[in-house]
C-alpha cells in the first residue's frame, strides 16, 4: 500500500510539474537569440522604491488597525504612466514582414510589477508577452 502512495504521489508531482510549464505555452520569437541579436531595447525607468521600508509601513497598519488581517493588503505602489508604441519603445521589422514591439520597464528596488491597461487593442493575430528580466515569459 504504501509504495503505491509514494508511486500516486509522484505521479501527480510530475504531472503537475509539467503543466506549470505547459500553461506557459511556447516560448515568443522575441527572447530567442537570433531575435535579441544586436538589438538595444529602451529602456522606461520608474524612481526607485524602498521595499523594506513598504513592507514596514504596510506592517505598520495592520499592527494599528481594529480589526484582524491574515496578510499585508498592499500589494503595489501605484504609478500612472502614459506609453504608447507610437512613441515609446522600438518597433523592430522582422524578415517576413512581421513586426516585434519592446519597452524595457524597470523600477529599482521592486521585487514585482503589476502591469495594468486602462486602453489596450491588439490586431487579429497578434500576442502580448509580459518578459521578465531572467526571460521568465507569460503571454
Amino acid at each position: 500500500m504504501k509504495p503505491l502512495v509514494c508511486l500516486l504521489a509522484g505521479i501527480f508531482l510530475l504531472a503537475n510539474c509539467g503543466s506549470a510549464l505547459a500553461r506557459r505555452g511556447e516560448a515568443p520569437f522575441s527572447i530567442s537569440p537570433t531575435a535579441k541579436r544586436g538589438i538595444a531595447v529602451p529602456e522606461f525607468a520608474l524612481p526607485a522604491i524602498d521595499a523594506a521600508a513598504i513592507r514596514a509601513a504596510s506592517d505598520a497598519v495592520l499592527r494599528n488597525a481594529n480589526e484582524p488581517h491574515a496578510k499585508r493588503l498592499a500589494i503595489a505602489l501605484e504609478d500612472t504612466v502614459n506609453l504608447d508604441p507610437a512613441r515609446d519603445g522600438l518597433w523592430q521589422l522582422m524578415s517576413d514582414g512581421s513586426t516585434i514591439w519592446r519597452l524595457r520597464i524597470s523600477v529599482p528596488g521592486a521585487t514585482d510589477l503589476h502591469l495594468g491597461f486602462s486602453a489596450y487593442e491588439l490586431v487579429p493575430g497578434a500576442s502580448l508577452w509580459v518578459i521578465g528580466a531572467d526571460d521568465y515569459y507569460e503571454g
